[in-house]
């Protein structure tokens, strides 16, 4: 990268971006180091980084690496999209050559993770900087020698760890509730539980423990709406785990403010048919999961020592009635559970794949 570009990109780096989220990022296919979600990042000081297998990817991995190691341990991850066209085992082969160990709890490589509103450059490396809110702080060009990019992501990282709640700290916003007590009591002088934070924004009092209040209170909001995300998307799912975690969030916000819409949330899924209609569901494809671990490979699939294969012309021949029943067995839970959005999608994915023909690859 030109010295005048990096310097350039550097100084819109100190600019910061409205409205870019890190909720609108894709991250892609994840390739190296932890898997992680969107929701783990809740809490967290992130560095996103579009980078490749080119020589200033490569002379930077190595301080990028570096940071990471600094900031092991505290909330900071980075999300490093390798965006030129290489497969998994030579950008694997390329990170493992370079030092980053797959279990680094800190560093994931992913190809084409990408934001819509952070194009992808001409140059990498390219850095964007979120902080513990998700809100974008800094953007700017790399690929300096020496110590450069560490220290100026050093700059820009630092500031923003220090400003994270003490409650986010750990590997999630909240391991469990229960800690939110024990955490609060560490910090001399401030409310030591849910009511207590209510009760301190409920007085006039406008010093610092009210504003630490209010940061605590937002705290839990978020808990709150995270804990209610991933019950929300084990509707369909794990059906039968929904209730259960809803009466204990439930629990752990009774008397507050902050635990109404958590009632609400468990009336309503008390009195539909959502839950059922996932029960049945899932006890009708049992079947279904068993005919389909019976369909046989072809002749030259054995020979191969490779299973059925839904794209090989042969495997489809010679399992020809056995895949028209299967189709016909999730076309009765489509049309028995038109409700359930994602399980439908992803049986109507499993009916192309197995009536899609071509030729035999092995």
């Amino acid at each position: 990268m030109r010295l005048s570009s990096l310097v350039l990109t550097a100084a819109l780096g100190l600019c910061r971006a409205d409205g870019v989220v890190i909720a609108d990022l894709d991250l892609g296919n994840q390739w190296y180091g932890p898997h992680v979600f969107l929701e783990d990042l809740s809490g967290k000081v992130v560095l996103f980084a579009y980078w490749g297998s080119d020589p200033a990817s490569v002379a930077v991995t190595g301080q990028l690496i570096q940071l990471c190691d600094k900031y092991r341990g505290k909330p900071f991850h980075l999300i490093a999209s390798h965006i030129q066209r290489k497969d998994k085992a030579e950008v694997v082969a390329f990170v493992r050559k370079l030092g980053l160990a797959n279990d680094n709890p800190n560093f994931t490589v992913t190809r084409f993770a990408r934001h819509p509103k952070i194009p992808m450059p001409k140059y990498t490396p390219y850095y964007a900087v979120f902080d513990h809110r998700g809100r974008l702080v800094h953007q700017g060009g790399g690929g300096g020698n020496e110590d450069r990019d560490f220290r100026m992501l050093d700059r820009w990282i630092a500031p923003l760890l220090a400003k994270v709640p003490a409650l986010y700290l750990g590997d999630a916003p909240f391991k469990e509730l229960a800690d939110v007590a024990a955490k609060i009591e560490v910090l001399e002088d401030l409310p030591a539980n849910i009511k207590a934070v209510e009760q301190v924004l409920a007085d006039q009092d406008v010093g610092a423990k009210h504003d630490e209040a209010e940061r605590i209170h937002d705290a839990l909001l978020r808990y709150r709406d995270l804990r209610l995300e991933r019950v929300k998307a084990a509707y369909e799912s794990d059906p039968d785990t929904v209730v259960p975690a809803l009466r204990e969030l439930s629990a752990a916000f009774a008397g507050t403010k902050l635990g109404k819409p958590v009632a609400d949330e468990l009336d309503k899924v008390q009195h539909t048919k959502v839950l059922s209609h996932a029960r049945a569901w899932h006890k009708a494809y049992a079947k279904v999961d068993t005919k389909l671990a019976r369909l046989r490979p072809c002749a030259q699939a054995s020979r191969a020592r490779s299973g059925f294969d839904a794209n090989c012309a042969e495997c489809q021949k010679a399992n020809k009635r056995a895949i028209k029943r299967i189709v016909a067995e999730l076309d009765r839970l489509i049309k028995r559970y038109p409700d359930l959005d994602v399980l439908v999608k992803k049986a109507r994915a499993q009916q192309r794949a197995l009536t899609a023909s071509g030729r035999p690859r092995h």
